[in-house]
């Protein structure tokens, strides 16, 4: 089986997640190995449960299989495994890496990068800091990662395609499902310009689990992340929590002590 296909084939099987799939590696040194090895090899292991063991023992879901790469090409897309050297190697340093990328346009000299995220209904003063941020680091030569989601996200990728860097917005879905759908479009400029990219394989319909789970991704692959306007409990507070952990530089921008989503910021900047 080739290297991608064999990564594509380890990350549909259902209950292996990320952090477990990088212990099997540390064993069976690559994904073929790890859909080779036998039962009793697994069940040995000691650290998988039974559902776990279970999937593996199970196999390949070859129609599953089919269907993801037969929709990768569909779109565009291609996968990129832990292993390849197009892989980030920003994201591979987390602790929790995706076994593999699913990508659409091109993930190359991305560095360096900042993340921008915030609210999804951000003020007028949020939509405008975001898109003029966005802009002025991208023309400086800055690529501009974020979530693609409604507000603070759209505004600066649209501000980052007024540059010359690169923008890469990583999605709580597989590529071939934009969400939110009015940003179809945005999308595919973004992928000439810089790549949509997911964790999740295509068909993986915006799940709202998905999302806190992809904000790892948005500040690995950056050195560093801006709030602008956010809620106290707020996807974006999680993703500068995330940033801390991985200890990227991370910034915020004041706003209006009368707005609630300058609440996120301004507890980022005391």
């Amino acid at each position: 089986m080739k290297r991608t296909k064999a990564w594509i084939a380890l990350d549909l099987m259902p209950n292996i997640g990320p952090k477990s799939t990088q212990k099997l590696l540390e064993i069976f040194r690559t994904p073929e190995n790890i859909l080779a090895a036998s039962a009793s090899d697994i069940a040995g292991l000691g650290f998988l449960n039974k559902a776990q063991q279970k999937s593996l023992a199970t196999g390949v879901d070859e129609k599953l299989l089919g269907q993801a790469i037969v929709s990768l090409d569909m779109h565009g897309g291609h996968a990129v495994g832990f292993d390849d050297p197009a892989y980030p190697e920003l994201l591979r340093q987390i602790s929790d890496p995706p076994s593999v990328l699913f990508i659409k346009g091109d993930i190359n000299d991305l560095q360096p990068a900042v993340a921008i995220v915030g609210t999804r209904s951000p003020s007028h003063y949020g939509k405008d800091m975001a898109y003029r941020m966005a802009r002025e680091l991208s023309t400086s030569g800055i690529s501009v990662v974020s979530g693609l989601a409604r507000g603070i996200d759209t505004h600066a990728h649209k501000g980052a395609l007024e540059g010359i860097a690169k923008t890469v917005c990583v999605l709580g879905s597989g590529i071939d499902t934009v969400y939110p759908p009015e940003n179809e479009a945005l999308a595919d400029a973004i992928a000439q310009k810089g790549a949509v990219v997911s964790e999740f394989p295509p068909g993986t319909h915006p799940d709202a689990g998905n999302f806190p789970r992809r904000n790892r991704i948005i500040s690995a692959l950056s050195s560093g992340v801006i709030v602008i306007e956010a809620a106290y409990k707020s996807g974006a507070l999680i993703t500068a929590r995330l940033a801390g952990e991985q200890g990227k530089s991370l910034m915020a921008t004041p706003g209006a002590v009368t707005n609630i989503r300058s609440q996120g910021p301004h507890h980022l900047l005391r």
